[in-house]
C-alpha cells in the first residue's frame, strides 16, 4: 500500500541501522513525507531531519519511542 503505517520490520530497522527499508522509502515518497533532505539527513547522520520529524509525528506514523530510540543511537 502506498499510504501504509511504519511495520515493525522498518522500525527494526531504523534502529538497528538508521536507515528504511527499501518498502518504507517508497511508502513515505508515495505520500510525500520523505523529501530529499530528510533521504540525505538519514544516510549522513542515520537521523532524520527536523522538519521529517514533526511531519511524521503530526499523522501518527512516527511514535516517540522510535524518535528516542534513533536520537539515542
Amino acid at each position: 500500500m502506498a499510504i501504509s503505517l511504519y511495520s515493525r520490520v522498518c522500525y527494526i530497522n531504523l534502529m538497528a541501522i538508521c536507515v528504511y527499508s527499501s518498502v518504507c522509502d517508497i511508502n513515505l515518497m508515495a505520500i510525500g513525507l520523505y523529501s530529499s533532505v530528510c533521504d540525505i539527513n538519514l544516510m549522513a547522520k542515520g537521523l532524520y531531519s527536523s522538519v521529517c520529524d514533526i511531519n511524521l509525528m503530526a499523522i501518527g506514523l512516527y511514535s516517540r519511542v522510535c524518535d528516542i530510540n534513533l536520537m539515542a543511537i
